[in-house]
């Protein structure tokens, strides 16, 4: 037991530091000393830092599972697609809440940092995008079989748009550092599915 929670403070503390000051201004040392750990310690876990951060992003995946179960199974994937974004909305408003800055998404800012620096990373990255997408996906196929989005409706790429804008969002938000960001952009990812701004059940008049 008391080596998982080691391994797990140290994807904690890693996640913590380089989603406030990015990875490569984080050092094996600043992990460990924030983690309680000594280096053998990490070293018995990660081969390398790299190794850590595809840990930590690994377990991004897992909460964004977690997010994606935890909608209501009776509201229609419509309905759902909206609570997606404004999950995201809230983790961005409680970052911000918790430290005085907004942190952004660790895939897309880890991704942009290093995505070119590392292929494993960049792979990890690429492995995390494919999966949000998926699920978007998903419920985008839905909400095409329950007749509230046009057959013949690319649900690939209409996912691809959603998450696009969502990770867009989530970046202005983080360079103005400024959570209501997230609702200001709201009505441009309901405008993407075609819904009312001032009733997202209802379609838009074209």
């Amino acid at each position: 037991m008391a080596n998982v929670d080691t391994r797990q403070r140290l994807i904690e503390a890693a996640a913590q530091l380089v989603h406030s000051r990015g990875y490569n201004a984080v050092g094996v040392k600043e992990v460990c000393e924030a983690a309680d750990a000594n280096k053998g310690s990490f070293y018995h876990f990660f081969d390398s830092k790299e190794a850590l951060m595809g840990a930590v992003l690994a377990e991004h995946r897992e909460r964004l599972r977690a997010v994606r179960e935890a909608l209501p199974r009776n509201a229609r994937g419509i309905e759902q697609l909206p609570m997606m974004y404004d999950a995201a909305a809230s983790q961005i408003v409680a970052q911000y809440e918790e430290s005085g800055h907004v942190q952004g998404c660790p895939v897309g800012s880890v991704g942009a940092e290093i995505a070119t620096q590392s292929e494993t990373i960049r792979q990890a990255v690429a492995d995390a995008f494919d999966e949000m997408t998926s699920a978007v996906e998903e419920l985008v196929e839905r909400a095409v079989e329950e007749g509230d989005l046009a057959r013949g409706t690319d649900a690939k790429a209409l996912a691809q748009r959603l998450l696009a804008y969502l990770q867009g969002a989530i970046l202005l938000a983080k360079s103005k550092n400024d959570p209501g960001m997230m609702q200001e952009l709201r009505n441009g990812y309901l405008q993407l599915l075609g819904l009312d701004a001032n009733n997202p059940k209802r379609q838009r008049s074209s």
